[in-house]
């Protein structure tokens, strides 16, 4: 598997200063990693770089032919069609470079880096980080899809937790990411260790119920089976109140109901959206009792629901903004179309 040879290759580079500057120099890392043997590169560090390369495959994954509004090709087959193409792309380091510049090389200024310095500064500032800002000054404020992730980030880091690791060392990245990146990295920017993270994921069950005890009422759960996330959510009604409406969306993956109809969208899709739809106008018309005249069933019919190994493991992957990071760069290249077997991601959820 190149997924797995390009991730060996990068964890082989990383052991000495040469080789780091090798990867610095692919990925475009700000700062820099120089081949001087006297300038270390902290621990961590490395550990986001994986971490942000894994991400690319995290997030094709889970937003698999998810339409942004702007015509993207961003699939699981499309990634696997870079990955494979051994002509393109000899060296499979360099098949992840490109993959990780077709996936994120859309957003604005894409060359622009990630000063750690300046990022620990801020972030051990909230006031600024409060008013919106990204640098400790406060001139630049941040772009929404950044102030996204850390706000994602400070959500695990008090009340979710569920990280995403390398920890049992058996996929094609290897073990590059531990559970202790995750800590270390919450209590660098939020100041929270290892029992504060326990202690918010347990009260955030104990307020809400979690999937055993979850007790309110009009509600819609929309899944869509192709997304990692759908092994966290209810998928079946069981003993919730009549009120509340799963939904598992045969061959979508994340939000895929939230956004915008296409025409190639798949029937399944179509329906879940009309029953959203349906349900909303009915609590908005006060109606709380089950709807037994709409001709069309207000929840689909049911889906396959057991969850394969592989399937039930992923997050939104919000850009880190403590380390050094690998910056994309715009390109237009594309490679063939080619049928690949969908392998979905291989990470482990802890917490």
């Amino acid at each position: 598997d190149r997924t797995e040879e390009a991730f060996e290759k990068l964890r082989q580079l990383t052991l000495d200063a040469s080789g780091r500057s090798t990867i610095s120099d692919k990925f475009n890392l700000v700062p820099a990693w120089t081949n001087d043997v006297n300038v270390p590169v902290p621990t961590i560090n490395i550990q986001n770089v994986f971490a942000t390369l894994i991400a690319v495959f995290q997030d094709v994954v889970q937003y698999s032919d998810v339409d942004y509004g702007k015509g993207l090709d961003h699939t699981v087959t499309k990634l696997c069609d870079i990955m494979e193409d051994e002509v393109k792309y000899p060296d499979p380091i360099d098949a992840v470079r490109y993959a990780q510049q077709w996936k994120y090389g859309n957003f604005e200024n894409p060359e622009t880096g990630s000063d750690p310095e300046a990022d620990f500064a801020f972030m051990k500032d909230m006031t600024q980080y409060i008013d919106g800002h990204a640098d400790p000054d406060g001139t630049r404020p941040y772009p929404d899809n950044a102030l996204a992730g850390v706000l994602w980030s400070w959500l695990t880091c008090n009340e979710l937790g569920y990280y995403q690791t390398t920890d049992y060392g058996y996929g094609i990245f290897g073990n590059p990411v531990p559970l202790n990146f995750q800590v270390t990295m919450c209590e660098k920017v939020f100041r929270g260790k290892m029992d504060h993270i326990e202690k918010g994921v347990a009260r955030t069950n104990y307020q809400y119920g979690g999937r055993e005890r979850f007790s309110a009422t009009n509600v819609v759960l929309p899944n869509g089976n192709h997304d990692p996330w759908h092994a966290m959510g209810i998928l079946e009604q069981g003993k919730l109140d009549e009120s509340v409406v799963p939904i598992l969306i045969e061959g979508t993956a994340h939000c895929a109901d939230m956004y915008a109809a296409r025409e190639q969208d798949s029937p399944q899709l179509m329906h879940a959206r009309e029953t959203i739809l349906a349900n909303i106008r009915k609590w908005l018309n006060g109606d709380t009792q089950p709807d037994t005249t709409t001709k069309k069933p207000l929840t689909p019919p049911q889906t396959d629901q057991t969850t394969d190994d592989e399937t039930t493991t992923e997050r939104a992957t919000p850009p880190s903004t403590t380390t050094t990071v690998p910056t994309p760069t715009t390109t237009t290249s594309s490679s063939s179309a080619l049928s690949v077997t969908v392998a979905m991601i291989l990470v482990t959820a802890v917490v």
